[in-house]
C-alpha cells in the first residue's frame, strides 16, 4: 500500500469528486464519522448479535451545488472502510426512495454517486473507475465539477489509467 503525507489537501477536479468531498465533509461535521475505524460518530450499529467486526450505519443530509442531497454511510471490515452512498431525488419523486443496487436516474433520482473511504492506513477516497460510481443528469454534471470542494489531510486514489480521473496523489 502506498503511503502519503497527510499535511496536503485534496481539491475536487471531477464531479464525481466534489460529490463525494462533500458527503465526506458532511459527514465529518455532523459527526456521523470520523477520521479513524473506531470513531463510529452517531452511526447506529446495524446488527447487535455479531461481535465480530460489528457493522454501523448512518443516514444523513447535507447541501451542496444548490441541492438537497441525502447519503448513506456503512462501515465494512471493523470500520477501516466505509462505504458512501448519495443521492438527490428529483422533484416530486417519493420522499422515502433511497439509493440501491442496480438503480437508475429514471427511478426518481437526479444524482447517485458512490465511493469507498479508507480510514485504517491513510484517510482517503477511493472508486473503483466504475460508470456507476457517478450517475447525473446531463446538465448537472458541469455544475457539480465546478462546485469545487477541498478536505484537509486527505486523499484521492484511483485506478491508474482511470477515465474519471488521471490522479493518484496525494
Amino acid at each position: 500500500m502506498t503511503h502519503y503525507p497527510t499535511d496536503n489537501s485534496a481539491v475536487s477536479e471531477t464531479a464525481w469528486e466534489s460529490v463525494m468531498f462533500a458527503a465526506v465533509n458532511a459527514g465529518l461535521e455532523q459527526g456521523i464519522f470520523g477520521r479513524c475505524p473506531q470513531d463510529v460518530g452517531s452511526m447506529s450499529r446495524r446488527d447487535p448479535t455479531t461481535n465480530v467486526h460489528p457493522e454501523y450505519h448512518a443516514l444523513y443530509s447535507f447541501q451542496h451545488a444548490g441541492r438537497n442531497f441525502k447519503a448513506r454511510v456503512r462501515t465494512h471490515f471493523g470500520g477501516a472502510e466505509l462505504r458512501i452512498d448519495v443521492w438527490v431525488l428529483r422533484e416530486g419523486a417519493p420522499a422515502g426512495k433511497e439509493t440501491g443496487l442496480g438503480w437508475q436516474l429514471k427511478d426518481g433520482f437526479d444524482v447517485i454517486a458512490s465511493g469507498w473511504l479508507e480510514r485504517e492506513n491513510d484517510f482517503y477516497l477511493h472508486g473503483q473507475c466504475s460508470p456507476r460510481e457517478l450517475r447525473a443528469r446531463r446538465y448537472l454534471r458541469p455544475i457539480l465539477k465546478s462546485c469545487s470542494v477541498r478536505i484537509p489531510h486527505f486523499h484521492v486514489r484511483l485506478p491508474v489509467g482511470c477515465s474519471m480521473s488521471r490522479r493518484e496523489y496525494a
